[in-house]
């Protein structure tokens, strides 16, 4: 199951927006935030990630929000 996969199951079910409308992201111990790519793997992600939520977390966001984080990588 891809991201956009993912999301519909999730979305779908709680709330009457389109799946597009959000994204994936990880969050890292260090504050860094990583958007999903359209092509990741949910469960493969979190299997790299390991099993602790000190380490790393999976956040939905608004899809808005997740193109930021793309520019501001960019940026640095």
């Amino acid at each position: 199951m891809k991201t956009m996969q993912a999301l519909h199951l999730v979305v779908h079910s709680l709330v009457e927006n389109s799946p597009s409308d959000f994204a994936l992201c990880v969050r890292r111990d260090t504050g860094v935030m990583e958007p999903f790519r359209e092509e990741d793997v949910p469960l493969m992600v979190r299997l790299r990630l390991g099993p602790s939520e000190d380490i790393a977390k999976i956040f939905v966001l608004e899809a808005s929000e997740a193109r930021l984080l793309e520019v501001t990588e960019e940026v640095w």
